[in-house]
């Protein structure tokens, strides 16, 4: 398909631009993921865990249960801002560098890297 060699044509200025909106997203999607992971960590804590008493030969057994739904919560909350972390890490890398650049100059760029600075509009992740 000669579509995946096609490139087009973006200024610095439009590049920075959606890279300062990516970079904003994933800052506020980080705190956002974060207070998820506060609020599923205290729930947790005072919530989540059950202590069973099973009777077995000579005595007792204790086993601690965990809910799975907060354990599963306090996973997702923990990757989602781990995630945005790493993005906006490297939105702002690319940030700093295109504002090292005259923002009329202009690169040539493949769809792949259209989506990935938001110049062709795609939604970003939640």
């Amino acid at each position: 398909m000669k579509r995946n060699e096609w490139l087009f044509r973006y200024t610095v200025g439009e590049l920075l631009a959606a890279a300062r909106a990516r970079l904003a997203h994933h800052e506020a999607r980080r705190v956002w993921w974060n207070d998820e992971y506060a609020a599923a960590a205290a729930k947790a804590k005072t919530a989540g865990v059950e202590v069973r008493e099973y009777d077995v030969t000579g005595g007792k057994n204790a086993q601690m249960v965990f809910d799975p739904a907060l354990q599963g919560r306090v996973n997702e909350c923990s990757q989602k801002r781990e995630s945005h972390r790493k993005s906006a890490e490297g939105f702002a890398q690319w940030v700093a560098v295109l504002e090292s650049q005259p923002p009329g100059n202009t690169f040539d760029v493949n769809m792949d890297d259209a989506l990935y600075f938001g110049v062709a509009k795609q939604e970003p992740e939640a």
